[in-house]
């Protein structure tokens, strides 16, 4: 008798469709530059007194807490004590005449949560402390904020670590720098009355009030701890430099800049510090422009600066274009495009409408025009400078004229110059930026080897192929094989393709909001009305990093 076959089906659930980020994969070298640029900080890690907070915590923990010391009353302890931690920011800043979140509660860990009690005469920490999925739950990483936001720079940093033979996950202030920055802090606040307060039932206004030494804005009069974090940020010891020089040269910068533009918002200075750091020129002023001379060492660091800033100009002029394309299949052809080389069609013909005088030109000729028409490096303040083009890019709303501007960002790039080998001076090598994806040395690659000849309609139309819906595809097929994340905002149909959403162009966030806010909490820089002057400490500081 046959064997009895038996079939069983397995229902996969399809991957869940997300917006997800850099869709062209143009990003990427930003990220990797940045990563390098300003190790130990991260666009989430805005506070310094956590870099010193957390080892406290754990060492503090170590030693408080012998009965009980598994995971679970780790994570009891921490998330109790980061609630506390936030609390009391948030109170002080309603007691002191300033009232600047700058200086208090922005940015602490769970805030948004927790301001909707913080006028209750009494909190109960374990209603947002717990890691129940519930309302009121201030985050859901069991390890709270540490887990979510901070543990990989503290890692890296050497401040925390894996306890070795504990449970996974399990984690512990660093074997020597860990202890260091610990006891610095406990130095300058009272450990006792904190834990105290950590464990009642009920915290009161009066026990935010008596533990107001954990505000943030009063890290600089913990002076041992203020100390500890300025020689950790600046790498002022040669143990610290091994693995900080970066960072320092790149706050130093900051710093510099903030004596020689004072007065600037900290999102002004961030934009300042970009522009000036790729063309070597401050803002010009009444005596006209102004170049930015630093010292050897200083310069190194902002020439690498600038290398980072040509790479994300350079991505925002594809993801212009790209973002055009597809608006205008949206807008013109509800949405479905037939085939990839169909979105060459409709970008040139969005640059015959914008750009008519290049229906018959070179890209060579397109180039050499865009040569003798750009603003010079100081100049770039200019509308017709880079970057101000790229603020275009971004900000204009009319498909025709993102496409137009994005063209003019990428020649007016080519036209300053690529250097065959940009990445030279950054440690991940030339190696790691692979010529068969989109980065500075592929572009320079492509201007000596495909484009110096071909029709100016026909490079429209190559970009808007190769560089925009073509490798579009290739990217989100690649998130879809090892991410299992659904990210086509261009999706293959059977007889073509169908638009989902243009997703707008968008520079990336270099960490240098972070870095403010963090050469803020240190004391090197303070806010005098709607503008950033460096205070005492921080010229002194300055004039040591200047050395």
């Amino acid at each position: 008798m046959a064997r009895e076959k038996r079939a069983d089906t397995g229902w996969v659930e399809p991957p869940r469709p997300i917006k997800g980020l850099d869709h062209l994969g143009v990003q990427a070298p930003c990220i990797a530059l940045y990563t390098e640029l300003l190790p130990g900080i991260t666009n989430v890690t805005d506070r310094a007194r956590y870099y010193s907070f957390h080892p406290w915590l754990l060492w503090s923990f170590d030693s408080r807490y012998k009965v009980n010391r598994s995971l679970d009353e780790l994570k009891r302890v921490l998330r109790r004590a980061e609630c506390l931690f936030t609390l009391v920011a948030i109170r002080h800043a309603r007691n002191v005449a300033d009232n600047d979140e700058r200086r208090h509660g922005i940015a602490m860990v769970g805030r948004q949560q927790l301001l909707k009690v913080a006028d209750q005469a009494t909190v109960d920490l374990g209603v947002f402390a717990t890691m129940e999925d519930v309302e009121t739950r201030y985050l859901g990483n069991a390890l709270g904020g540490l887990g979510q936001y901070y543990y990989g720079s503290l890692r890296d940093l050497k401040l925390i670590d894996q306890v070795e033979g504990a449970e996974p996950g399990y984690p512990g202030y660093g074997e020597k720098l860990g202890p260091w920055i610990a006891k610095a802090m406990d130095a300058g606040v009272d450990g006792d009355r904190f834990f105290k307060v950590l464990e009642q039932e009920q915290v009161t206004h009066q026990d935010l009030d008596d533990l107001s030494e954990f505000c943030p804005c009063q890290l600089v009069k913990s002076h041992a701890e203020c100390e500890a974090l300025r020689d950790l940020f600046l790498a002022r010891s040669d143990e610290l430099r091994a693995d900080g020089e970066a960072r320092r040269t790149a706050l130093a910068l900051l710093l510099d800049l903030s004596e020689r533009v004072p007065g600037l918002s900290a999102g002004a200075l961030q934009a300042t510090f970009r522009s000036s750091c790729y063309t070597g020129y401050l803002p010009s002023d009444a005596t006209g422009a102004r170049a930015w001379t630093v010292s050897a060492q200083l310069e190194h660091a902002r020439k690498r600066w600038g290398v980072y800033e040509q790479n994300d100009l350079f991505a925002v002029s594809l993801q212009g274009l790209f973002s055009a394309v597809l608006e205008t299949i949206e807008l013109t052809k509800s949405g479905y495009l037939p085939s990839v080389s169909s979105a060459g069609v409709i970008a040139s013909a969005l640059l015959a409408s914008a750009r008519p005088e290049f229906k018959r030109a070179s890209f060579a000729e397109f180039l050499a025009r865009t040569k003798a028409e750009i603003a010079i490096p100081e100049s770039w303040e200019d509308p017709r400078h880079e970057e101000q083009i790229a603020n275009e890019v971004v900000e204009t709303r009319n498909p025709s004229e993102r496409a137009a501007r994005s063209v003019d960002l990428l020649a007016a790039l080519l036209a300053r110059g690529v250097p065959a080998e940009p990445y030279a001076d950054f440690a991940l090598g030339p190696d790691y930026f692979d010529l068969a994806e989109i980065n500075l040395r592929s572009l320079a690659r492509r201007v000596e080897s495909e484009w110096a000849n071909v029709p100016f309609e026909q490079w429209v139309h190559w970009l808007a192929t190769r560089w925009g819906v073509g490798r579009h595809l290739r990217v989100a097929l690649r998130k879809l094989r090892f991410q299992r994340q659904d990210t086509f905002r261009v999706r293959p149909l059977e007889d073509g393709f169908r638009v989902v959403e243009s997703p707008p162009p968008g520079f990336t966030v270099p960490r240098l909001g972070p870095a403010v806010q963090i050469l803020r909490d240190i004391g090197l820089i303070d806010d005098i009305g709607d503008g950033i002057e460096l205070t005492e400490d921080g010229r002194t500081q300055l004039g040591d990093l200047r050395e």
